[in-house]
């Protein structure tokens, strides 16, 4: 399980932010509400997350 990801902010749009975590790039599925919350991009910011694993994905939802 990931709780949370911290690291520089690659992008963010509507519903979605792309954090680099150690040299990993992590989208996370976010309301509206958290992308507005979030740093811009290019700086550190913190996504606490819920891990959705099925049959034919897995999923990061913040």
């Amino acid at each position: 399980m990931i709780y949370s990801l911290t690291g520089k902010i690659l992008k963010k749009t509507l519903d979605t932010v792309v954090i680099s975590c150690a040299g990993v790039g992590y989208a996370v599925q976010v309301p509206l509400t958290t992308a507005e919350s979030l740093p811009a991009p290019g700086r550190e910011g913190t996504v606490y997350t819920v891990m959705n694993v099925t049959e034919n994905d897995v999923s990061l939802y913040g």
